[in-house]
């Protein structure tokens, strides 16, 4: 579950920030308050058009590299311990 948070968390400010920062190219915005106002309402619903678009890739290229890095032993707390002698 930490690992679908934290990567869509990363795409989605990745997108967001992209669209955001076109959004204020050429903006007829006055103020700083302004262009951050439109950036985010353009940053937001790029995200969501972005993730109702390539939802379902992004969730199986997430189960790939959850599994590759499972079977890897990256993440913590999935890799194999040595068994420990007695005596």
């Amino acid at each position: 579950m930490l690992f679908y948070f934290i990567t869509n968390m990363l795409l989605g400010g990745i997108v967001g920030a992209i669209a955001g920062g076109a959004a204020n190219n050429g903006s007829d915005a006055q103020t700083f308050s302004e262009g951050f106002a439109q950036g985010k309402v353009a940053g937001r619903e790029a995200t969501v058009a972005f993730f109702q678009k390539h939802g379902l890739a992004v969730l199986a290229g997430q189960i790939v590299v959850f599994g590759t890095l499972c079977w890897f032993s990256v993440l913590p707390g999935v890799g194999r311990y040595k068994m420990a002698k007695n005596g």
